[in-house]
């Protein structure tokens, strides 16, 4: 995520014009050495079953009545003490148990869908957030909240690290807190906070720059990677397609990002990226969102020389009219060419919501990275007519403010195919919103 700044009040342009409710269920952990469980998608249409454990050994699981023993998943250290266990669960299933305690099963039509992001409490260099204070970092909330919304899929656009130092001293609103990659840091950013959305649905979770190898690796492949465990850094999480709709779709194209520099062109970097849209492009055969960390035609503004991205002349040069995408993004699709039937792009990485339109002829953007990280400081500037990384904005809406995405299929046979809302941490509306095909639309509402 880029560096920022965090602020509370709305700091909003709306540049368009133009009651969800339901109760999650619980997982009760009445197993004292299970910890967290959770089901979360993964390649060639099946999902994995993971769970933390004080166990000396990992559990047998129930799937559909059939039993079968979990295995291990990495190995215990000094730095992560608890036992991490997996089975592969196949898309069909409907029934998942594991000593007691009931995992959502796949929904492969999801009707309700909530989409969150860059969640983690920041405490690195300069940029502290106090971490014990809810009102600073309310991702425990946005997580109780969206839970209560009984979706059938929950999509995280990526960054769960952020505690990468040692709390200072003289900031009580984080005192005692862990850091470094390390089991007791994602259980603090992580684990236990998101607890209650492992509890309603399946996860789709993206990578994070702050899960690179560079940074919060370790804690990514042993909990969270769609991939096998290895013991060292894979650089990049082969891309894979997850179905949201078995008719109409969506289907979720997942490729990792994480490793796209924003405003300079690596070439290895790139090849990676582009190798990883070449592998996944032939399967969109249908609506197709790509979910990845960083935004492809995502703004920060750097018209007037903000110091938070460290090179604003490389910026202003490479990117027309000062306004940052993802240069590795454009490049790449500039290679590839965008795919066919690629609708949406979901990402987050810059600390603001947005949803971004560039008429029917182009995917639209929606950038979700408002759910417990610092907030982008300055105010959005979303001028219709600028180029953003190569496509003309044609609409938009833009909001830094605390909160989580939701959505409901609309299948009725007029209107938008998602109708929803864009919420806070309490759960009140913020902005009523709809996708539309390759439109997301966003309008301010009170009620």
């Amino acid at each position: 995520m880029l560096p920022a700044r965090f602020a509370r009040s709305v700091l909003a342009v709306i540049l368009i014009g133009g009651g969800l409710s339901a109760c999650a269920s619980d997982i009760s952990l009445n197993s004292s050495m299970i910890r967290y469980a959770w089901l979360q998608a993964g390649p060639d249409n099946q999902y994995a079953a993971r769970l933390v454990s004080k166990a000396a050994t990992c559990p047998a699981i129930s799937i559909d009545g059939i039993t079968t023993p979990m295995n291990a998943r990495g190995k215990r250290d000094a730095d992560f003490p608890d036992l991490v266990c997996e089975k592969t669960v196949p898309a069909a299933a409907s029934m998942i148990k594991v000593e007691g305690i009931s995992l959502p099963a796949p929904r492969p039509d999801s009707q309700r869908i909530v989409i969150i992001g860059d969640t983690g409490c920041r405490i690195k260099s300069s940029v502290v957030q106090d971490c014990n204070d809810p009102a600073d970092w309310p991702f425990a909330a946005i997580a109780a909240a969206a839970a209560k919304e009984s979706p059938d899929a929950v999509l995280h656009v990526g960054d769960y690290f952020y505690r990468e130092i040692e709390c200072p001293k003289d900031r009580p609103g984080c005192a005692a807190s862990p850091f470094g990659d390390n089991q007791a840091t994602w259980e603090a950013d992580w684990l236990k906070p998101a607890s209650p959305l492992f509890a309603a649905a399946p996860l789709l979770l993206s990578r994070g720059n702050h899960e690179t190898c560079a940074r919060g690796w370790k804690g990514w492949m042993l909990y969270l990677s769609p991939g096998p465990y290895e013991p060292n850094c894979r650089k990049i999480d082969p891309p894979f397609l997850v179905t949201l709709g078995r008719k109409s779709g969506p289907d979720i194209a997942m490729i990792d990002s994480s490793e796209a520099e924003d405003i300079k062109i690596i070439p290895s970097k790139l090849d990676m990226l582009i190798a990883a849209i070449r592998e996944i492009a032939p399967r969109f055969i249908r609506t197709t969102w790509v979910l990845s960390h960083k935004p492809i035609w995502g703004i920060y503004d750097v018209d007037e020389g903000t110091k938070t991205v460290n090179d604003a002349e490389v910026v202003k040069k490479e990117v027309p009219n000062g306004v940052v995408s993802n240069v590795t993004w454009v490049e790449a699709l500039k290679a590839t060419g965008i795919p066919k039937n690629m609708d949406l792009a979901l990402g987050g990485h810059i600390h603001s919501f947005q949803a971004n339109a560039f008429g029917p002829d182009h995917p639209g953007q929606i950038m979700m990275g408002v759910s417990g990280a610092d907030l982008q400081e300055k105010p959005l500037r979303l001028i219709v007519g600028k180029n953003v990384g190569g496509a003309k904005l044609a609409s938009a809406y833009g909001v830094t403010r605390y909160g989580y995405l939701i959505f409901d299929r609309n299948n009725s046979s007029g209107g938008p195919q998602w109708k929803g809302s864009l919420k806070t941490s309490a759960g009140e509306r913020i902005a009523a919103c709809s996708i539309d095909g390759r439109t997301p639309r966003c309008e301010a509402r009170i009620n």
